[in-house]
């Protein structure tokens, strides 16, 4: 009977030592050096090779507003760690912005200085009076439609130099399920 207790345990024991990995890893986020999500961002790619089991971690980091150093050309200031959450959120998996939030984000500017494209959308996650709401809106997104999401395999050819130094291979594709 002992044998079967210790069996029964073990693989709770293992998903909780999982998240406290995953949670380590999102408090590395504001300690990190570099101020790109290139290669030696390496706790943001960590988080992202841990896939599926990452997502709530990562869902529960969106509100953290954590500075770092990391920069993006649509921010004046340095992203914070829920910024950073929701762009590893995007390289796990399909995070439909207008089915996640209900919102329609179909502007995109053009900034004269950087050149770089700034959706709308930007706008909104970069308000940290939103934050709140676009956690919920993610929260309630992923507890409905966690079933309608499938690995795919990223073909080498297609694997950013990242994911391929980190070793991630799959892409989690959303189905729309609704009729």
């Amino acid at each position: 009977m002992r044998f079967c207790n210790t069996l029964a345990f073990a693989q709770p024991v293992d998903l909780q030592a999982q998240e406290g990995r995953l949670r380590t890893l999102v408090d590395e986020l504001a300690r990190m050096q570099t101020d790109t999500i290139d290669c030696s961002a390496r706790p943001f790619w960590q988080l992202v090779a841990g896939g599926r089991a990452a997502i709530p971690v990562l869902i529960g980091a969106l509100t953290d507003a954590r500075p770092t150093r990391v920069r993006h050309p649509c921010k004046k200031v340095p992203l914070n760690v829920g910024e950073l959450a929701h762009f590893a959120l995007i390289e796990i998996g399909e995070f439909p912005a207008f089915v996640v939030t209900g919102i329609q984000f179909d502007v995109v500017v053009i900034d004269e200085k950087t050149g770089a494209s700034c959706w709308s959308f930007y706008d909104f996650l970069f308000d940290d009076a939103s934050k709140p709401r676009y956690q919920e809106s993610v929260r309630s997104w992923w507890a409905r439609e966690a079933g309608n999401y499938h690995a795919e395999l990223v073909p080498r050819a297609k694997r950013s130099a990242c994911r391929s130094a980190f070793g991630i291979r799959r892409f989690y594709r959303w189905t729309d399920q609704r009729s």
